[in-house]
């Protein structure tokens, strides 16, 4: 259900344009960030693909040493079915143990905050939440 996400791939690229369309997701990412993050080499980029559709696009970011943030967005016609919960998941299975890892989450992003919860990540300070591998 998830794979490397590889620009190259003419289905990936064309799923990421429809991200980039998607005014919720750049409300939170922005159109740059998510440019950003999809071309850094450094970053590991990830799709959730359900029953052959790709739903939503992953990303672990490298922080300081023995840390890391995630990152992630869901298509809106996905959105409500739970699917950045089992994305979460999938992406904390990606991620050596012994790593903290950060997913910064807008105060207003309920569904999200609600996915890192169900991950067994911890509030922190200003929206950040947080969980040891």
């Amino acid at each position: 259900m998830l794979e490397e996400f590889k620009y190259g791939n003419p289905n990936h690229r064309g799923f990421f344009l429809n991200i980039l369309g998607d005014k919720e997701i750049c409300k939170y990412l922005g159109r740059g960030q998510l440019i950003d993050l999809v071309m850094l080499p450094i970053i590991k980029k990830y799709i959730l693909n359900i029953d052959g559709k790709f739903v939503g696009l992953g990303f672990i970011q490298p922080l300081n040493e023995g840390e890391v943030e995630i990152r992630y967005c869901i298509l809106e016609k996905f959105r409500g079915k739970g699917y950045s919960t089992i994305l979460v998941n999938y992406l904390l299975e990606q991620i050596d143990d012994d790593k903290i890892v950060y997913a910064d989450i807008q105060s207003e992003n309920f569904a999200s905050a609600k996915a890192v919860l169900k991950n067994g990540f911890t509030t922190n300070d200003n929206f950040i939440y947080s969980k040891k591998r």
